[in-house]
């Protein structure tokens, strides 16, 4: 195995490891800790303005997990959209393991920065007041 699989084990080890069960409570235990050490390579790379590392990251891992979903998909004979739809609903889950998906993408959104508004510095292109256009 090279360094690049390596790097994209964990990936690659959830998969696995969420494939070969029906358990609720370990599926979201290992999207906790997948999310977890995503974050923790994530947050690495941003220390060291590993810029290119990020988006290589995020380029393959979101490939990587597209290729799964499709493959669920296709065994499942469901489209992208009908399984957003049913994990979108509550009715589709015991209601412990529904809290537990809405605490676990809380705590995942909570970790994502906020946009800051940026402001135009220069007004020299700002649109004028009453003026005639030609």
């Amino acid at each position: 195995m090279d360094n690049n699989n390596n790097k994209y084990k964990f990936v690659e080890d959830f998969i696995s490891s969420s494939s070969t069960t029906q358990d609720p409570n370990l599926i979201i235990k290992n999207s906790k800790a997948f999310y977890e050490k995503l974050m923790q390579d994530v947050n690495e790379m941003v220390e060291k303005k590993d810029f290119d590392g990020l988006q290589d990251t995020f380029s393959n891992v979101t490939d990587i997990l597209k290729k799964e979903l499709d493959k669920v998909c296709i065994e499942k004979g469901v489209s992208m959209d009908q399984l957003k739809t049913l994990l979108e609903n509550p009715l589709n889950f015991q209601p412990e393991n529904w809290m537990a998906l809405q605490n676990l993408k809380d705590d995942m959104q909570s970790d994502l920065p906020n946009p800051k508004k940026v402001k135009n510095k220069n007004k020299k292109f700002k649109k004028r007041k009453n003026w005639a256009s030609v």
